[in-house]
Order: structure tokens, then C-alpha cells, then sequence
């Protein structure tokens, strides 16, 4: 599920942001590792149950981008996608299971729109219930972005880059039946990225792209209606992703390195980046809380956390502050240049096909 909704996010994104020239390009190779943390209660509930299920936060995954005129295949930890544009086709791999899945770009299209239909229908569903039990009032999501470049310049993997931040910001406005509105507090998410306009995978991005917009450029139209219908409910969610997509195009260039910080602020309180900066720099790592894992690590961590909370409860509450939750960290570490073995853009031998409809 996680590789499908990664290749559909990926084409609209693509399709509604990107527009450039063509330019000749060569094979490039772009090693990208990453890193999920988890701050605060959640970051031990989530370090709890990773370890519980074996696996362990807060290291890096190991990433790489390949592209090689109209292939491009990402590798995030155990995934792959292959996106081969003359053949218009999205391959994921499962690297654990040996397995991979193929989809058509007209077979995305109709995904995406089927997808629509359904969060639609769910939407209308929930509000026809809501108004059965007797629930009343509305509540109203509005949308602020905000792009600042404050001039700051960093050499990363060789390639000169400019600091950029993103910040959007997601109010919710509570209108009870009767009453007046009130603030429900705001969730943001601020991308602190460091762009470049001439990298050396710049040209190779660029035809890709190019080229893409091409291929699905009459099929989005009806993706586009689909969106809509999604986005019915609540129009200003889909004003968000516009502005936020035509301000990233605004600042173009590749993004080199990049942290998203989510962060929630209660209402009435304006947000401070620097605090978000902070605090994630700071706070330690959500799994060196506790070492063990299993069971019994499971249980000594939520015997913790609910200790830690009835500590909290004897003491005078205090005035609500912004907290940051998660933060995902992606950086280039490696460029390389050169021809790329055609193989890397099929799924390797050995690996058995899982149809769609099964996974």
C-alpha cells in the first residue's frame, strides 16, 4: 500500500508542479539516506511498538535515486519503484518478500479516480451518519503557506545550494450549532530544504520530468476531476496543496538536503520556527529511553509512559505549548555520474509477481 500511494502521490505531484525545457542529460545515480525520528510521548509509544515488531527508529535508511534518460527507479530501505516512461509503466519491488507489482499508467489514472469516488462517498456517508446521532456545527480547515529564503548558502556533496523554508500551516475553525467559532489549534508542517540549480542531476530531473508531463498530461485531466470530487468536502484542502506545489515551483532547483518538521500549535498561539528547530535538535532519540526489546521492553516502556503521566496529572497544569512530533530527514550524499546497467530498471530474477488486486 505504501509503495502504491508513493507512485500516485509522485505523478500528481509531477504533474501539477513541474515544467522545464529539455535538456540533454546523463545516466546519474543520487544517494539519498534518510531519517525518521519520533519526539515526545508519541516518539516512545512508536519506538515501543517498532521494536516490539523487530524493527528500530531513528537510523538512517539507506536511499538511492537512479535515473537514466525516460528510467528513473528510487530505493527507499526495503521498497523500490521503477517508473519506465516509454513503456508507461510503475514497477514496485518488495525487496523482504522477493515479490514485485506493475501498474500501467492508465491503470494509475483509474486507481486514482476510483480513489476519489470512494473518499467522496465515505465523506458523504460520515456526514449523513453524523446527522442521524444528532451531531451539529462545522468545522472549517484553512490553509496558509509561506515561503522564506533568508540568503543562507551551504556546499552539499559539492554542489552549491540555498536554504529555503516552506511553512503550512493548517488551522481548523470549530463553529458548534449556536456558537461562535472557535480556534481547534493548527498543525504544521515546516520544510527546512537546501535547493540547487545546478547539480549534476538537475539535467537529468529536468527531461525525466519533461517527459512525464508529456505521458499523463491527457490522462490527469480526468485525474484532476477525480481530485475534485475528493476534495469536495473540503476545498480548501485542495487550495493547499495547489499554493504549496506553486510555491515550490517558484523557488525550481533540486532539493539537496531537507527536513520536514510536524509540528502542533494550540490555538490562539502563533508558530515559531525556531522553537520547532530547537526542539527537534535537541530532544534525544525516542528509542534510548529503553534499551530492550520484546515483550518485556514493550511492557516496561507503556509502564513508564503511564507512570510519567500520573506524575503529570499531581501537578498544576500548565499553559498549552507548541510541540513538535515527527521530523524526516533526507539528504544527498553521493552523486555519481556514469552509465547505469539497464538491468536495475527490471525486477531482479527471482522475484515472483503479485497481481494488485491480491496485495
Amino acid at each position: 500500500m505504501q509503495t502504491i500511494a508513493r507512485s500516485v502521490f509522485s505523478a500528481v505531484v509531477v504533474a501539477s508542479v513541474l515544467a522545464a525545457p529539455h535538456v540533454a542529460a546523463q545516466d546519474v545515480t543520487v544517494h539519498t539516506p534518510s531519517t525518521v525520528r519520533f519526539l515526545g510521548g508519541f516518539g516512545r509509544l512508536m519506538s515501543i511498538a517498532a521494536r516490539f515488531g523487530g524493527q528500530k527508529l531513528n537510523e538512517p535508511i539507506a536511499g538511492a535515486t537512479y535515473i537514466s534518460g525516460h528510467k528513473l527507479r528510487t530505493d527507499n530501505g526495503t521498497d523500490a519503484s521503477i517508473v519506465d516512461l516509454d513503456a508507461e509503466r510503475i514497477t514496485n519491488l518488495d525487496n523482504k518478500a522477493k515479490t514485485y507489482t506493475t501498474m500501467t499508467f492508465a491503470e494509475m489514472t483509474a486507481m486514482i479516480r476510483s480513489m476519489g469516488d470512494s473518499l467522496k462517498a465515505a465523506s458523504n456517508q460520515a456526514a449523513a451518519e453524523g446527522k442521524k446521532a444528532g451531531e451539529k456545527g462545522e468545522v472549517d480547515m484553512k490553509w496558509q503557506v509561506k515561503v522564506d529564503r533568508p540568503g543562507e548558502r551551504a556546499k552539499i556533496a559539492g554542489t552549491d545550494a540555498e536554504r529555503v523554508f516552506m511553512t503550512i500551516t493548517t488551522t481548523a475553525n470549530v463553529t458548534p450549532e449556536g456558537e461562535q467559532t472557535q480556534e481547534a489549534g493548527s498543525m504544521v508542517m515546516l520544510v527546512d530544504e537546501w535547493v540547487s540549480k545546478d547539480a549534476a542531476q538537475a539535467g537529468a530531473m529536468k527531461e525525466f520530468e519533461r517527459v512525464y508531463i508529456e505521458k499523463l498530461g491527457q490522462q490527469f485531466q480526468a485525474t484532476a476531476k477525480s481530485l475534485d470530487a475528493a476534495f469536495s468536502t473540503n476545498p480548501q484542502m485542495k487550495e493547499g496543496f495547489v499554493a504549496a506545489a506553486k510555491e515550490r515551483q517558484k523557488v525550481g532547483g533540486v532539493s539537496m538536503r531537507s527536513t520536514t518538521y510536524v509540528s502542533f500549535v494550540p490555538a490562539g498561539m502563533s508558530f515559531d520556527r525556531q522553537l520547532a528547530l530547537n526542539e527537534a535538535s535537541s530532544a534525544p532519540p525516542a528509542e534510548a529511553e529503553e534499551k530492550k526489546g520484546g515483550l518485556r521492553g514493550m511492557m516496561k516502556g507503556l509502564k513508564k509512559m503511564a507512570d510519567d503521566a500520573n506524575k503529570n496529572e499531581e501537578k498544576p497544569a500548565g499553559p498549552p505549548k507548541q510541540s513538535t512530533m515527527m521530523t524526516v530527514k533526507t539528504e544527498v550524499g553521493r552523486i555519481e555520474t556514469g552509465r547505469i546497467d539497464p538491468s536495475m530498471f527490471a525486477p531482479p530474477a527471482g522475484y515472483k509477481e503479485v497481481k494488485m488486486r491480491d496485495k
